[in-house]
């Protein structure tokens, strides 16, 4: 008879299980099974860590500087192009 050890026995439960899709939230990075219910996604919106997020984006965007995001765009490739040489 073969003995299986408590790991060995919860992947082949996992195994069994069917895969579920994920999706990123946007706003807070959280994953968020794809076709859950309804109720669920609105406890996510009206949750801490979504609406923290969701307020720190919207401080950010409105203390965007025009031409901003280009200056971030030329940082970001003069740092690229630094590691490269």
């Amino acid at each position: 008879m073969v003995q299986l050890n408590e790991a060995e026995v919860r992947q082949l439960e996992m195994a069994n299980e069917p895969s579920k899709t994920m999706e990123v939230c946007v706003t807070c990075g959280a994953l968020l099974v794809v076709g859950d219910v309804h109720q669920r996604l609105d406890e996510h919106v009206s949750g801490k860590q979504h609406k923290g997020y969701a307020q720190i984006r919207s401080y950010l965007d409105q203390q965007q500087l025009p031409g901003a995001e280009q200056s971030v765009q030329v940082n970001c490739l003069s740092v690229i192009a630094s590691y490269r040489n």
